[in-house]
């Protein structure tokens, strides 16, 4: 189609809309689309127009319950700083590698460096276990970064001992592993290595070729600083020397070692004594009001325990072994609410689960006595309307939702019969005229839903009405609604004891 006639149609279809809806009275616009009255003759209860506009479809993310878990150590148990504890493993059964470790640095996330300065000696094979640095203090947090700093490095062969080759006499380890204070982190480090026999006659040409160059680039800085010290050629001394000695010392290396290391990791509680049972402690809130429930029943679903909350909301259970577990709050008058938790040895999980209400009631309002003309009215005007407010926005979309309704009570001043009409309206539709307190009255209204054709209004008690609004509500979610209604009558009405009330399941 040409783009010139596909705009003109569209904006001949949006002008037919805007006319379509504009018209209708003046005041607030129309917060529901449907059903406006022409304003022009406000004593006229005939539709003139119906303006209906598609229903969006609406999510809301408000959920029938909430829960916060803390885990917490038994008052009883002191919880001691992170430590760390490693262990080194090998895979081969056929080498007795022998390394002799002088430091290890770790770094974490943030880029700082902790070094211990500790020697220990390391057997890689498969049927040992080394423990290097054990149950050293750390802090808290996330690293993921280990060096071992190797001194000298040899294998027993045939009875004989021959030096293995550690390239940088360094091996490194990355990978994410966790520290938390009260636990001890256990590094599983397997080294899966290969060992590589040096070509000796290559090897060694090639070695001394390297000591030849490091021990004349040694003496020629020596010599500059015996003659001029300064920092800048003590340093190339330090270094012309190591590379001497790091030559020197390869030379006799039989071997070369190539490490893949592998890492893994575990979190171990640190407690004073040993304990392997944990506690559960809880406090049961209504999900609208944040005030305790009390009568809660609280259950354990792969246990038969069943404790209730106290007048406080709070539950216990107590001596749980450690593991995970999926407790139920169940009350009639509230939707049911769980959670997981996981129980540590020693400690205690505290959590706090809120619960929806099963049924929830908005505020409750009145209109007061109006009419038009008749003279005993507090406030004279076609129209009143009243505002109710639900304490929290309804999730009309949730399964468990079943259905919406308003009930109010209407009297007449006189003995007789009265007309009015009712419309709800998730925003204000009556202009104010007059107002006392929370309600108000006047001449001109964009009328939302209409919740029946005619009502009437009896002179003694009233008369009450029920009126199902599920559809309604649905189409228009809100946690504020507004009802108005239309005398049609001269003599004086009065709307009370309005509320609606949601359920669920």
């Amino acid at each position: 189609m040409n783009r010139n006639i596909f705009l003109a149609v569209f904006l001949a279809i949006l002008a037919s809309m805007l006319v379509g809806c504009g018209g209708g009275g003046g005041g607030s616009s129309n917060p529901v689309g449907t059903n406006l009255v022409d304003s022009s003759n406000q004593t006229d209860s005939s539709f003139v127009r119906a303006c209906i506009s598609p229903v969006v479809k609406r999510k809301f993310s408000f959920a029938k319950h909430n829960s916060v878990i803390c885990q917490r150590f038994r008052d009883s148990i002191r919880a001691a700083a992170a430590r760390i504890r490693l262990e080194l493993l090998s895979d081969s059964n056929n080498e007795d590698i022998n390394l002799v470790i002088s430091s290890m640095k770790v770094k974490n996330t943030s880029g700082q460096t902790f070094t211990f300065n500790e020697e220990a000696n390391v057997q890689l094979n498969g049927n040992s276990l080394s423990a290097l640095l054990a149950q050293k203090d750390l802090p808290a947090g996330k690293y993921n970064y280990i060096e071992f700093k190797v001194n000298s490095a040899s294998i027993i062969e045939n009875g004989e001992e021959y030096g293995v080759h550690i390239p940088f006499d360094k091996l490194r380890c990355t990978g994410n592993f966790e520290l938390k204070d009260g636990y001890e982190t256990t590094l599983t480090i397997l080294f899966s290595h290969k060992l590589i026999i040096n070509a000796q006659a290559h090897y060694n040409r090639a070695l001394e070729i390297q000591y030849f160059f490091a021990r004349t680039a040694y003496l020629t800085a020596k010599a500059a600083y015996e003659a001029r010290p300064s920092a800048t050629l003590k340093f190339a001394m330090d270094l012309a020397k190591a590379a001497m000695d790091n030559a020197k010392n390869a030379m006799s290396n039989k071997y070369t070692l190539v490490p893949t290391i592998k890492l893994g990791c575990k979190l171990t509680p640190i407690v004073e004594q040993q304990i392997t049972e944990g506690d559960i402690t809880g406090k049961v809130t209504n999900l609208v009001d944040g005030t305790p429930l009390s009568n809660i029943s609280i259950s354990i679903e792969s246990m038969r325990q069943t404790v209730l909350t106290d007048a406080n909301g709070n539950f216990t259970f107590n001596n749980l072994p450690a593991g995970t577990y999926n407790i139920v709050a169940v009350n009639d008058d509230y939707l049911n609410a769980s959670c997981s938790i996981d129980v540590g040895a020693g400690q205690v999980s505290d959590v706090t689960l809120q619960m929806n209400p099963a049924i929830i009631k908005s505020t409750v309002g009145e209109t007061g006595w109006f009419s038009e003309y008749y003279p005993l009215a507090d406030i004279n005007g076609v129209f009143a309307e009243t505002g109710l407010e639900t304490p929290v926005r309804i999730d009309f979309v949730s399964m468990a939702f079943t259905k919406a309704e308003i009930k109010f009570n209407a009297k007449r001043h006189n003995n007789g019969s009265s007309v009015f009409y009712a419309y709800l309206s998730s925003d204000q539709q009556v202009s104010a005229d007059g107002q006392i307190g929370n309600w108000w009255a006047g001449n001109t209204c964009n009328r939302g839903i209409k919740l029946g054709d005619e009502f009437l209004a009896t002179s003694d008690d009233g008369y009450t009405y029920t009126v199902d609004i599920t559809e309604q509500l649905k189409a228009n979610p809100s946690n504020i609604y507004y009802l108005a209604a239309e005398n049609v009558d001269i003599f004086d009405i009065k709307i009370s004891d309005i509320q609606i009330t949601i359920y669920y399941k």
